[in-house]
């Protein structure tokens, strides 16, 4: 600027650029079920898994049943032959035989890719699946907080998520008609296993950040189900 003599000055203070921060989303891109309890791996050949991005982070959230046992104690994953890194396991430890499982990869080429479940350790080798897929881009290397819970009738978590977040669920059950009402998320996919189990996804990212957000999945019928979700901050 231009002082009182005339002269040309600098300022003594920094100018600071304002920090930009790049939100989190996450596109719900595929579901599929497979009702065969004696095959493991199971195969998801061929699934949607988005538009190829050097940030895309596919991830996949799985729920298994196990018939005549507890849930699976491990549940692994594979996306075109490649290991996927599990960020949540969710098992129904006194009855039931049902868990969900998120993983997740970077996958920046391709736009489908076959998905292969194993699960090992609850009633029985394999058993019922479901998976749902999103493409998640501009996300942390880790998550920001999870949780799950096995109920009847109505399941509710409690979740936090950051500014610019986004929260992914899935949940399945005893509830033969893919009836689930979800709550304060959207519901991106539902599904029938076989004509008593059913299998569900949502998400939604936020803008402003969420403290304890109730997320529900209301079967409307008095059966166990489970619901576990997690949530992403941006890169």
């Amino acid at each position: 600027y231009t002082n009182s003599c005339g002269c040309f000055t600098m300022s003594l203070f920094p100018i600071f650029a304002p920090t930009t921060v790049t939100p989190v989303t996450s596109t719900w891109i595929s579901g599929a079920v497979r009702n065969n309890v004696s095959e493991d791996p199971s195969t998801f050949s061929g699934q949607n898994i988005g538009t190829a991005s050097a940030g895309r982070k596919v991830v996949v959230g799985v729920f298994v049943n196990q018939a005549g046992g507890m849930g699976a104690y491990e549940i692994s994953a594979t996306l075109g032959g490649d290991a996927m890194t599990q960020l949540l396991l969710f098992r129904n430890a006194a009855n039931n035989a049902m868990s969900i499982a998120f993983f997740s990869l970077d996958v920046s080429s391709g736009t489908s890719a076959d998905i292969a479940i194993s699960a090992a350790g609850g009633g029985e080798t394999g058993g019922r699946k479901g998976i749902a897929v999103w493409d998640v881009q501009g996300a942390a290397a880790t998550i920001h907080d999870s949780a799950g819970v096995d109920s009847t009738n109505t399941t509710t978590i409690s979740m936090d998520c950051e500014a610019n977040g986004t929260i992914i669920a899935v949940g399945g059950g005893y509830i033969g008609d893919a009836s689930y009402t979800i709550g304060n998320l959207t519901k991106r996919y539902n599904e029938e296993i076989i004509s008593s189990m059913s299998f569900h996804g949502s998400s939604d990212d936020f803008s402003a950040a969420q403290s304890g957000l109730s997320i529900t999945a209301n079967a409307n019928q008095n059966e166990n189900n489970l619901l576990a979700a997690i949530s992403f901050s941006p890169a």
